[in-house]
Parts: structure tokens; sequence; C-alpha cells
């Protein structure tokens, strides 16, 4: 385990360096991150640049630090001009744009229970909150972990606001706490989160940017990315979002002129393909117009990679449901998704997304097989292997295609074992082997299958 230090502690033997050895500024940063690296120091969250130092007697401080001790003056009530705030604001942000160890450093002196009372106070003040609100987001970055219940109701209760940079802010303030942090999730979605950001989706003419983020707030309510939490709440939240009518919303999104945009395209997309986690909900969304919608933007964006790796990732999510996958094959589905990774086969991304769908859509149904193996699909799908031989993606759903093209329609075997699909299988074996094998084994090669467990009492056969 790596070991760490404190700032103070590094602080003090730069200065050490400086007033005991009469090293130069620079020099003495270096020579003290070489000495601890060397004793197998982490200093990921250590600032490392020159801090300041102030005339004689004084103690010396980092200009972060300087900032948040003026604008902790402001909020114990002290006298100060609107200019002295936003420069020592603007001085703040610009700090913790720099790394996350200058934003550590701020938050470990009390930069987040200072900015929230500024957020309290200037609630009714437009520009200044805005400012706050901007500082509050760069030091949240990377730092879900700041934001208390009291502040995530104070989003909550102040997003749907007149001002369209005060609610973009505070909505991308909950996506940026809601990242790796399963708890945030879940206070934000108990204390009415969703219900807001559909509301404000569900208001006319909002402004592009207030839609994207929206989007992706809501996104991260369906994340499960937080090691610390043994059990999360996605497929809840996700269930939580259809019921309030998130399906509906990001159909009304995709239908509406005011937002056709490549960028708001790819984030409503992305949503809708996070809803489809029942059944029910892949078919409402087919029943509402949505797969001739997402076709349609495939369609009109084809030369967009992330709106096409959108797509796929939607029409994969809904083709769980078996008879949204006999919609999307009678609506030209295959079709469109063969073509656009024809068009993209040098995206790895592109690939692998696109074999997921095309996977999905075969599975268990031989006359969509017949559509892709009469489309050629083979051929792309195999044309992606060879040209992504180490990616993982790639390899693993390009094997689960062939797999399931021929799992039920052996009479398909040779075509594509004559186009060098055994070479491919084989090599991608290094990357997923047990898709690999399955793969081949259904395609009548021969696989050395090992029996792990023969439940006698010597346990795993290795």
């Amino acid at each position: 385990m790596a070991k760490r230090i404190t700032q103070e502690t590094f602080d003090a033997v730069v200065k050490e360096n400086i007033e005991e050895f009469g090293m130069e500024g620079q020099e003495a940063v270096d020579d003290v991150i070489k000495q601890f690296e060397s004793q197998g120091v982490n200093l990921a969250n250590i600032v490392t640049t020159l801090y300041l130092q102030k005339e004689s007697g004084d103690n010396t401080s980092h200009r972060i630090l300087e900032s948040i001790n003026k604008i902790a003056k402001i909020v114990d009530g002290g006298d100060y001009i609107d200019e002295e705030l936003t420069e020592s604001i603007k001085i703040f942000r610009e700090e913790c744009d720099i790394d996350l160890a200058h934003r550590v450093l701020a938050a470990a002196n009390n930069a987040f229970p200072v900015l929230f009372s500024l957020c309290e106070r200037f609630v009714d003040d437009e520009s200044s909150l805005k400012e706050v609100l901007e500082a509050l987001l760069c030091l949240c970055n990377g730092q879900p972990d700041l934001i208390t219940l009291e502040a995530i109701i104070f989003m909550i209760n102040h997003l749907e606001n007149d001002s369209t940079d005060v609610t973009y802010l505070m909505i991308k303030i909950t996506g940026v706490t809601s990242i790796m942090h399963e708890m945030n999730r879940q206070r934000y979605v108990a204390n009415g989160l969703i219900e807001k950001l559909l509301s404000v989706l569900k208001k006319e003419n909002v402004d592009c940017k207030i839609v994207k983020e929206a989007c992706k707030s809501l996104k991260t309510l369906t994340l499960d990315d937080d090691i610390r939490a043994p059990f999360g709440k996605a497929h809840e939240h996700a269930k939580l979002m259809v019921e309030l009518g998130a399906i509906e919303a990001m159909l009304d999104t995709l239908k509406n002129p005011l937002y056709q945009d490549e960028i708001t395209l790819i984030e409503v997309c992305s949503m809708l393909s996070k809803l489809a986690v029942r059944n029910e909900f892949c078919q409402q969304i087919v029943n509402l117009g949505g797969l001739k919608f997402v076709l349609k933007i495939l369609a009109e964006h084809l030369e967009c990679q992330e709106i096409v790796k959108q797509v796929f990732a939607v029409l994969k999510a809904i083709a769980g449901n078996d008879d949204v996958k006999i919609a999307i094959v009678n609506s030209g589905g295959t079709g469109y998704i063969l073509n656009a990774m024809s068009k993209h086969i040098k995206q790895s991304q592109v690939c692998a997304l696109g074999c997921g769908a095309i996977g999905a859509i075969v599975l268990r149904n031989p006359n969509h097989c017949k559509v892709v193996m009469d489309s050629d699909g083979p051929t792309v799908i195999l044309k992606a292997m060879t040209l992504h031989p180490n990616s993982k993606a790639v390899q693993t759903n390009a094997c689960m295609a062939i797999r399931n093209l021929i799992a039920r329609t052996k009479q398909y075997c040779e075509p594509i074992l004559q186009i060098g699909a055994k070479e491919l299988i084989q090599q991608a074996s290094k990357q997923c082997p047990d898709e690999a094998k399955a793969a081949l084994r259904d395609l009548g090669c021969k696989v050395q299958l090992i029996e792990r467990w023969k439940g006698e009492k010597n346990g795993v056969v290795n």
C-alpha cells in the first residue's frame, strides 16, 4: 500500500529546503518530490506547485487557500466589494481547474461549507449565485463525497429557476456529485430529483444545454459504479423514471425540431437506452414510435460516430424483447446497422456496439439470422474482428453474434467458416475464451473444454 503524507508536511519540507539549505523555489520543490517518491509516497493528492511566499514573518500559503480565506471573511459577515468577491471566486476556480490535488486541498480547508453558505446567501441574486455555483461545480469535480444532504435538498428545491444559467449549473452539480456515489444518487432520488428533471424537460422551449445536462444527470442515476456500495438501485431508478414519464419525455425531445443538433441527440438517445430495463419498457418505446425515430436519426446522421454508437445502444437494449426484435427487422434495422458498421468499420466502439446489436437481434430467431446472412452480415462482423484484434469488446460481441447466428441455423456454419471465421475466433480466444469457445463449438469446430468440477471431494480441477 502506498504511503501518504499531508499537504502541511510537503510544504514544511519545501520551506526547510529554502530556509535551511538556501535552495531556489522550484529547486526546493523538485528535491522534495524526488525525496518522497523515492520513499514510495503517493503524491497524487498533494499540490506540488510552488506555493506563494509572503513577507517575512508571515505564514506561507497556497493561492487557492488565500482565495478561500477571502471568501470565508465575506461569509462571516465582513464588508466586501462585489469586484473583490468576483476576483476571489475567479482565482478559486482557476486553481481548482489545475488538478484534483488543488481541489482536495481546498476541500480540506472547508471550501464546500464556505461556498454553500454563499449559495444560500445569494439565492435571490442571480449573478452572484451563478458565480458561486461555478466555483462549487469546480470543487465537486471528482469529489462527490463533499456534497451534504442539506446541499442536495437546496439544489433540488431551486433547480427550476428563472435563470437558464443557474438551472444549468445546478443540474450539472447533481450529475457530478452522483458519479461513483451510490448514497448521493439515492438521496437525490428520495428527495425528488427525477421529478424535477423531467418537469424541466417537459417545459416548452427549454434551452438545449439544459436538455443535454438533464439527460446526463438522469443517466448518472442509472449507474452502478460505486465500489463501496454492495448493492445499487440503478434498476429501481430506471423503473421509477419510466413510471414518471421519462420515455415520453425522451421521445418528445427527439421529435422536437429545436433539439436536432447532434450533441443533444446523442445525450437523449443515450438516456433512452438506459430506460429499456424491462420487457414492457422495450415494447413501450416501440409503441410510442421510438424505433422509427432512432432509425430515422441513424439514417440522417450516418456520418456522426457518436450518434451511430448511441443508436446501436438503443437497438441492442430494446432487442431484449422478442417482439421488438421482429419490429426492428421489419423496419430494416439490420440493414441500417450493417451499413453504419461498414461506414465506421475502423472505429472499434462502433463495431463493438454494432456486433452487440446484431447478436441481440438474431438471438433465438432463425428468420432474423437469414436476413443477416442475406445482407452479408458475417463478412462485416469478421472484418471488424480483423481490424480490431486487441479490442476485447469487439472480439467478445463479434463471437457472440457469430454464435447466435448459427446456434439454431446449422446450415450457415459452412458459409461462415469459408470466409475465415475459425482462425479469427481462435485468435479472439485470448481476449474472450468463453465466448470464442461457444462460437467454435456451435460452428462444429473441435474445442478443448475443461470440466472444472466433477462432483468429487478434490474441488475444482485446474
